[in-house]
Parts: structure tokens; C-alpha cells; sequence
């Protein structure tokens, strides 16, 4: 199982695909040029998830859930980009899931308002990587993949109850 995830932005879009014994397959910050028009930063980020998708061929995404902005035109611009970044991802057939910075932070760290460091030191103790990019995007991908993989073993574990008390 490969976890394709994804800290959407405008500017600066992070990537991390993470297998299922916390190894880290690849992260990168996908940088936008400020001159590009908006529509094409959104196609430039349908394009880029479908190259990923394709290389590496992830069995899941998970995506940063949006939150509220004080600033309309960010919220916006914000949904328009897990948009576009949505839409390749279903073009590929992937499931997606989505989770608030609240509860990757305290997947985690146990802290659901875990600072930026916080994140990135739990990120490198849990693959055994050093993160090599600058900014934040990338390393919060990673944690956002190992969300989901945390989500994942906890519903294993529940069924496996379940299924152990209903034959007590």
C-alpha cells in the first residue's frame, strides 16, 4: 500500500507518497510561478498529481481538509486548488480522504495544535528521513500520508476487536 498525500496550496503545493512500513517513496514542494495565470496554476497542478499518480502508482490519497480563512479570496483561490488536485486524482481512480490539520497534528504528535517543527521532527522520527526541502509543504504531505496509514491501522485494529468479542 502506497499513501499518496497532499498539502494543497496557490503557491507552493507539497507531495509525499509514504508505503505502509512508514518508508518515505518520495516528497517534493511544487513550486507555482507568481507569474503564471491562476487557471493555468491549476492546470500545471491537475497535470503534476497525474504524473505523480502515474510514476508511483499510490493505492490511496489523502488530502488536508480546508478550514476556514479569514480572507474570502484565499479560501476560494485554496478550494479551487483541492479541486483541480481532486479531480486528477479521481481521473486515476484513487480513493480520497480527507483530514483536518487538527487531527494530522495529533496523529502525530498526540497534540492536536502541534507546531510546524513539532511536525516536521515527528515526520523524520517516524520514516527515519532527514526532509531535505525548504518550507513546510512537502514534510506536511508526509504527515498527512501518515495520517491516513495511523487512520487505517486503527480501523484494522477496531475490526480485529470486533471481530474477536462477537466470538466470546
Amino acid at each position: 500500500m502506497l499513501i499518496l498525500g497532499i498539502d494543497p496550496g496557490s503557491k507552493i503545493t507539497g507531495f509525499g507518497i509514504v508505503g505502509e512500513e512508514n518508508t518515505c517513496v518520495m516528497y517534493e514542494n511544487f513550486k507555482l510561478s507568481p507569474k503564471m495565470d491562476f487557471a493555468d496554476k491549476l492546470n500545471a497542478l491537475h497535470e503534476r498529481v497525474i504524473e505523480i499518480i502515474t510514476a508511483f502508482h499510490p493505492t490511496e490519497m489523502a488530502i488536508e481538509k480546508a478550514f476556514v480563512f479569514i480572507n474570502a479570496t484565499t479560501a476560494l483561490k485554496l478550494g479551487e486548488v483541492r479541486g483541480s488536485l481532486i479531480a486528477g486524482v479521481r481521473n486515476c481512480t484513487l480513493p480520497i480522504y480527507e483530514y483536518t490539520p487538527t487531527s494530522i497534528k495529533y496523529s502525530l504528535t498526540g497534540y492536536g495544535r502541534a507546531t510546524k517543527k513539532e511536525i516536521k521532527v515527528a515526520v523524520e522520527n517516524i520514516l527515519h528521513t532527514k526532509i531535505n526541502e525548504k518550507g513546510s509543504d512537502a514534510t506536511d504531505a508526509l504527515a498527512i500520508a501518515l495520517c491516513h496509514i495511523r487512520h487505517l491501522k486503527n480501523l484494522s485494529q477496531q475490526n480485529a476487536r470486533n471481530v474477536t468479542n462477537e466470538h466470546i
